[in-house]
């Protein structure tokens, strides 16, 4: 186990040191750009630059032309991989104390004559012991963890996707104007 969860920091680590090293990459990019983008903005349109330095202006140019996109993904992929053997102990927690305490019924109810043959037929016979029961109900665990690690994966991809459209900033002139 503690190999799995060294391999999977291993990987978040590397994924994360491969974004890094791009977005260096990018930010240089992005510095000439907006020197460029700066002289242009004070021939063509001076009264927009206003108050506005530099390093503002590259800051502004930075956020605005930066693609986003790639951090995100790198989010997510570290949060799977991190979340998933988490939820996956919460899952069994869950699942245990289910099976031990909720799902044991009792010897005098109807569902303790439950039987499934090894062709998925449904029997009812009344000699079944309230344990047959939790043959069936373990055999719902598969669904139980498939549907529940979908449903975490899910809501993690919707929460970086709502935060990703959330922070989409506008074009340069508009933040250049949100700015002052």
């Amino acid at each position: 186990m503690i190999a799995f969860l060294a391999t999977i920091i291993l990987l978040s680590a590397a994924a994360y040191g491969a974004y890094w090293f791009w977005k260096r990459r990018i930010d240089a990019d992005l510095a000439e750009g907006a020197v460029a983008e700066y002289e242009r903005l004070e021939r063509a349109d001076p009264d927009l630059l206003k108050g506005l330095d530099r390093k503002g202006f590259s800051d502004i140019y930075a956020r605005v032309e930066m693609p986003r996109f790639p951090g995100y993904a790198v989010a997510v992929l570290i949060v799977f991989l991190l979340g998933t053997p988490i939820f996956l102990a919460l899952l069994t927690g869950g699942d245990y104390l289910l099976t031990e305490h909720v799902f044991v019924p009792p010897e005098d109810i109807e569902g303790t004559n439950i039987f499934i043959d090894d062709a998925g037929q449904t029997r009812v016979f009344g000699d079944i012991p309230p344990e047959a029961t939790m043959y069936y109900i373990e055999d719902l665990g598969g669904f139980y963890y498939f549907f529940g690690l979908l449903g975490f994966w899910i809501v993690i991809v919707i929460y970086f996707m709502q935060r990703y459209h959330s922070r989409t900033p506008g074009s340069v002139r508009d933040e250049i104007l949100r700015a002052r």
